[in-house]
This record gives C-alpha cells, sequence and structure tokens, in this order.
C-alpha cells in the first residue's frame, strides 16, 4: 500500500481538486490518501475562531468560507444531489460549535473547529472520486488518531492508534482510503490538533501504522531544495536525503514537512518521496536510511525570531539547575528552542516571536533573573556550511553566532 499526503495548495480549487484525483486514479496500487484544508481555509477558520471565541461578530467571514466550498461544488459536480446534502449538514454543525465549547479553554474551542477545513476537503475529494467511478472509502481521522488532551499540540497514543488503523484496513476492501489530516480525537471524544501543519504527521503516522511500501508528500515545488526559491534564486534540488539529515533541516525551521514526520518513518525504514503535483514525471526527493557521501549546502532563514537574554542576578555562575529553570518553563509554555549558547553569568536563547507566551515567560522568570529581549531578527541556519558560506556582510548587527562541525548559524538585524 502506499501513502499520498495532499496540502492545501494541491487542492486549492476545481481544477486542483481534479488533478490531485487523476494523480490518485492513476496508481496501480491501493492508496491511502490524506488531504488537508483547501487552500488558506485553515487561516480563515482561525480568523472566524478569534472572533467567535472572543463574542465578536464573524459572519461576514463565516459566509466567505461557506461560499468559496459551495462554488468548488458548484464547478466540479453537474449534478451535486448527492454531495450537497452532507455539504449543508456539516456546515450546520460548524455554526452550532462556534456557538458551543465557549466556556472552555481557548485552545480546547480551536481544536473544535479547526479541522472543519479538512473535514470539507475530504468530502469533496471522496464525491468527486467516485463520481469518476474510483472507488473511495472515507475513514475519520478522529477514529483511528488517537490523542492526549494537550490541545492544539496532541501527543499521540502509539499503541491504541497502531491497533485502530489496522482495524480499518483489515475491514475496509476499496483500493483508495481517504483521511482528513491534522486532527485526531482524546478519550472524551473530543477533536485535537497535532501541531500546525500537521497533516504530514497524520500521514507518517497512517505510514507507520499500516508498514506502507511508502509516503509521498506532493508539493508545489520539484522536491526539496536546499534553499527557500524565494528568498534564493540559485536554490537546487537535493535528489536524495537521509532519515537524519532531514531531522536536521527540519528541526532548523525547513518549511517543506512537518518536523515530527521523519521519525515514524525512520522507525520502520518507509521512504518518504517529495514530489511535484504540478509535475508529477519529476523525480522529486527521497529521504530514506541512506547517507549521501556529497552533501550540498542546505540555507533555512527564520524571520521574526527574539533574542532573550537571562542575566544572573547575585553573580552565582551559570549551571545545571539555571538550565533548568529556564527551559522546564518554556516547555510549560510551548516555546521551542532555536539556539542556545551561554556565557558566565548569562544565557541567551532564540525563540519564535510570539508575543504572548513571550510576555507570560517574562513574567515568570524575572524573579531569577535581569532579562533582556530584542524583536525583529532572522536567524540563519547553514547546515553542511563551507568557509564561504560565512556572513560577511558588514551592514548587519550580530547579536549571536556559532558554528558545529556541520552547522552554522548567526542572529542578525538589519
Amino acid at each position: 500500500m502506499l501513502v499520498y499526503k495532499f496540502g492545501g495548495a494541491s487542492l486549492n480549487g476545481a481544477l486542483a481538486i481534479k488533478n490531485v484525483c487523476q494523480l490518485i486514479s492513476a496508481s496501480s496500487q491501493n492508496v491511502w490518501v490524506i488531504v488537508s484544508a483547501i487552500g488558506k481555509t485553515t487561516v480563515k477558520l482561525e480568523e472566524i475562531i478569534a472572533f467567535a471565541f472572543n463574542g465578536q461578530p464573524y459572519a461576514e467571514q463565516l459566509k466567505a468560507l461557506i461560499e468559496f466550498h459551495s462554488d468548488i461544488i458548484q464547478e466540479l459536480f453537474v449534478n451535486n444531489s448527492q454531495i450537497d446534502p452532507l455539504f449543508q449538514k456539516k456546515i450546520k454543525k460548524l455554526e452550532d460549535d462556534l456557538q458551543a465549547h465557549k466556556n472552555t479553554t481557548f485552545s480546547c474551542f480551536y481544536d473544535q473547529i479547526i479541522g472543519y477545513g479538512e473535514g470539507l476537503s475530504a468530502l469533496i475529494v471522496q464525491y468527486y472520486l467516485n463520481s469518476t467511478e474510483q472507488r473511495c472509502h472515507f475513514i475519520d481521522a478522529g477514529d483511528i488518531i488517537k490523542t492526549d488532551s494537550r490541545f492544539q499540540e496532541a501527543s499521540v497514543y502509539w499503541s491504541e492508534t497502531k491497533l485502530c488503523i489496522q482495524k480499518s484496513l483489515n475491514e475496509t476492501n476499496s483500493n483508495v482510503i481517504l483521511t482528513q489530516g491534522f486532527v485526531g480525537k482524546n478519550a472524551d471524544g473530543l477533536q485535537t490538533s497535532l501541531g500546525k501543519e500537521g497533516s504530514d504527521y497524520t500521514a507518517a503516522i497512517i505510514a507507520s501504522c499500516s508498514t506502507a511500501e511508502s509516503l509521498t508528500v506532493w508539493k508545489d515545488v520539484p522536491g526539496i531544495l536546499n534553499a527557500d526559491p524565494k528568498v534564493y534564486k540559485s536554490a537546487s534540488l537535493i535528489p536524495i536525503l537521509s532519515y537524519r539529515e532531514a531531522a536536521e533541516m527540519t528541526y532548523f525551521g525547513a518549511k517543506v514537512i512537518h518536523p515530527k514526520t521523519i521519525r515514524p518513518l525512520a522507525q520502520n525504514n518507509i521512504p518518504l518521496y517529495v514530489k511535484s503535483f504540478v509535475d508529477p514525471t519529476l523525480p522529486g526527493t527521497c529521504i530514506d536510511q541512506h547517507e549521501r557521501q556529497e552533501k550540498t549546502p542546505t540555507y533555512i532563514k527564520n524571520t521574526n525570531q527574539c533574542l532573550l537574554s537571562f542575566k544572573i542576578k547575585d553573580f552565582q555562575f551559570v549551571h545545571e539547575q539555571t538550565l533548568h529553570i529556564i527551559l522546564e518553563k518554556m516547555s510549560s509554555l510551548n516555546i521551542r528552542v532555536n539556539g542556545i549558547q551561554s556565557s558566565a553569568l548569562s544565557i541567551s536563547i532564540v525563540i519564535d516571536e510570539h508575543m504572548s507566551k513571550i510576555k507570560r515567560l517574562i513574567q515568570y522568570l524575572q524573579e531569577y533573573f535581569d532579562i533582556y529581549a530584542n524583536y525583529g531578527l532572522q536567524l540563519l541556519t547553514i547546515i553542511n556550511y563551507t568557509a564561504r558560506d560565512l556572513l560577511q556582510e558588514q551592514n548587519l548587527t550580530i547579536y549571536l553566532e556559532q558554528k558545529t562541525r556541520s552547522t552554522y548559524q548567526v542572529l542578525y538585524g538589519e
């Protein structure tokens, strides 16, 4: 069995959905398909969620979202009498859920709503495939992806999830199975989400638990490039990557695949292909256990970075407990470390610029440290760097710079 994952860009409109369905139907093997929300639906839903939770009007935004999907259905189906009642039912449930759950935390409320994007996408893809006489069986991700209750960043219960996935496979005789990405359910039956861009992770979970032959992530790029082509015009394709190299790239912020995707695939030795839905004949990139002999420098630039410097008040030297205090609080706030450097009396940490989280972190830790913050910075990471890759520009203010055997990082401002 093969696993295919299609992101929002690959489904953005009626013609794009037709192209996706052609790719699915062209497979000579059984395929488990994972779909994201169409286009920018998740961003639009996030806006609606924020308005609804804060008691602000959102009718205009919701109407636009409904019309966007309705227009796609009208364009795809000559006769929409089968799909339309189901579409309307799902919209009614969305409207009801936006009125409910408001006595919960924002994270819980967010997770009860955000998966509607993937749900609408799966509904449209399933019915279009069936209209082309391609048998397609839908399995709700909540029935197979079992998680804890850490809303917006749920952890998977692997044993239970594997049993559910294998049971679903045994009970399904369709050669195409369709599942929405990004979401699961906790023990109370509440929807959870797997983190931003989590549909890649869903696909890796299903591939590993079903021991699939491979996972293919279909993108609007020819494969994994050694830099963002919007920033570096000379960016080139990396045809082969090891699991370790790919994991490093995702950790340092490469946006091609979700950071959690690699581990379950590597543990089960399942290759991951990143291919172009624009031109499926291109070879793309293969990620597997083989280490490359020749390693191309890879450039990863993260914007909107914050440098927090924690200076010890009583002139004690930095020690393990000092670091523990900082990292434990960051973990509780779900703040990820992008870079770290210490001296005798201070620790500097680079993080994404999430202002609400930073404010809470500072409020808690200012009892222990004098804290200094710099905002609006850029973090450049170069994996497999050479001497000529080191930043030489004179008009930049460098706040932090460090090198290991294979990785160079520099944090700077204009």
